[in-house]
């Protein structure tokens, strides 16, 4: 059981727990009780709300004796919603209550934390100033409200004109849907009548075309007037139009009627492809560019210097190698005239390699230079292109610029199975003449089974004599016949 010590001191925390102050932390008003002690005589124990430190009763009578020592101070702040205020009765006279320690408790609560009262020590005009200006604020703020709640006012107003204009816009919609059906029965009505009319005339018409043929030859020229007037008429229901679109629909000044919007169908309907329409035996516009121009006038100019047979290889920096048909995508790009690049590879990394007729090489740079792309100076036969160390590593730089024009020979005889003719024939001979490519290898490329049908397609200009005597030439001779082939761009003066 708890002794009568520990209750009368429980009795005295509850009315001083809020004074209490914490001798950890400083807090005050935060001791709360907490359980008891686990002894033969249980003791109560209490726990500060803040530092969560546990007190005994004996500390606690401390902290309490500490607080009747010192002299009661006099707060001025509004009370908490925890603490009871306790209302006294004004006293009829002059004297001032026993429990009222000053001046002070006669003060009304702050409406402000900002709004500092006057000290204790003030004079009664300093608190009459003060409750002044507390009275001009509350007015301001009670001003403010008015404010607000006439704004209110005029939103809820604003509110319900608008929910009766609403009202007045669904009976003016219902009305005009009413119309609308109205409307749509009326022209149903006059579809029925127009059919029936029209199957009316044609039975009458088909009875009376019966009945003339029917008829004896008295009647024949009253038969064929009625002939007449039976075609007649069967024109004229020919010629009737049913209409399947309904009338134009009777609008006031005031009222309009809602159009209806394109289905999804038809929106999401592709709309067919308009193509140009020439004229008969037109096979393309008469609407040339001026590319087309350009090309057709290099072929009735007829002062033009005549093409020389001489090709060469331009290179262009890359950032990383490119398939052929990669390569010339980027050159369509550009503007480029891919039937003009001969050849399109990547030589090695960062390397691109175009083979053209030296009389586009002025072109195809300005192209280049229009994009800020410059050629690069690459030596093909350079040894350091070979990185194969476990391979090459043991060649000499001779037998290594051996195997890169091995290289450049295989690439430039694969190459040229993929040109036209005749440029081929022109480029092959153009590298024999560089000593690139063999009479043997020459030879092997224009015997092709591919290229003998081009040469059988387009044979050469040869005479009946020229024939016999290339075929009692001698061994030698033949050698140089079979190099022949069929007039390519370095035979004739042609424009590639």
């Amino acid at each position: 059981m708890v002794s009568a010590a520990d209750n009368a001191l429980s009795e005295q925390y509850l009315q001083l727990k809020h004074k209490i102050s914490c001798i950890e932390c400083s807090a005050v008003g935060t001791m709360v009780k907490f359980g008891f002690t686990q002894t033969a005589q249980p003791q109560p124990r209490f726990q500060c709300g803040q530092c969560k430190r546990i007190f005994s009763i004996s500390i606690l009578a401390d902290m309490m004796s500490a607080l009747t020592t010192e002299q009661p101070v006099v707060s001025l702040s509004p009370p908490t919603h925890e603490e009871d205020i306790e209302i006294t009765d004004a006293q009829p006279t002059g004297q001032a209550p026993a429990n009222s320690d000053s001046q002070d408790d006669l003060m009304p609560i702050w409406l402000d934390e900002n709004n500092t009262p006057p000290p204790p020590t003030s004079s009664d005009s300093q608190v009459i100033d003060f409750l002044l200006d507390s009275v001009k604020k509350l007015t301001d703020q009670a001003n403010k409200n008015q404010q607000k709640f006439d704004y209110i006012n005029t939103l809820i107003e604003q509110n319900e004109e608008l929910k009766n204009e609403l009202k007045k816009q669904k009976k003016e919609n219902d009305l005009q849907k009413k119309e609308i059906e109205k409307l749509k029965n009326i022209i149903k009505e006059q579809k029925i009548q127009k059919n029936t009319m029209n199957n009316n005339i044609m039975n009458t018409n088909m009875s009376t075309l019966y009945h003339s043929k029917h008829s004896g030859p008295s009647n024949s020229n009253s038969s064929i007037t009625e002939q007449a007037a039976v075609e007649q008429s069967t024109t004229d229901i020919q010629n009737i139009a049913i209409d399947t679109n309904p009338a134009p629909m009777p609008t006031n000044s005031t009222d309009t009627i809602p159009t209806s919007k394109p289905s999804y169908a038809e929106q999401a309907r592709k709309q067919p492809a308009t193509r140009p329409k020439y004229a008969p035996g037109q096979y393309r516009s008469h609407q040339p560019t001026l590319a087309n121009l350009e090309l057709a006038s290099k072929v009735f100019n007829s002062s033009q210097q005549p093409p020389t047979a001489d090709y060469k290889y331009l290179y262009f920096p890359s950032n990383k190698r490119l398939k052929p048909s990669v390569i010339r995508s980027r050159l369509t790009l550009l503007g480029v005239d891919n039937v003009r690049i001969l050849d399109a590879h990547c030589p090695d990394w960062n390397v691109i390699g175009l083979l053209i007729h030296t009389n586009y090489e002025s072109e195809l740079l300005s192209k280049f230079a229009a994009a800020q792309v410059n050629p690069i100076l690459y030596d093909y036969f350079d040894p350091t292109h070979l990185r194969d160390q476990q391979r090459h590593s043991a060649l000499t730089d001779n037998e290594k610029v051996m195997k890169l024009q091995t290289i450049f020979k295989n690439n430039l005889m694969r190459s040229l199975s993929f040109m036209r003719y005749p440029t081929c024939h022109s480029v092959a001979k153009f590298f024999h003449r560089k000593e690139v490519l063999t009479t043997t290898e020459l030879n092997s490329f224009i015997q092709n089974r591919k290229q003998q049908q081009i040469a059988q397609t387009f044979p050469s200009n040869t005479t009946p004599t020229a024939v016999a005597a290339r075929s009692s030439s001698s061994t030698s001779s033949s050698q140089e016949v079979v190099v022949q082939s069929p007039p390519a761009a370095s035979d004739t003066y042609m424009q590639l």
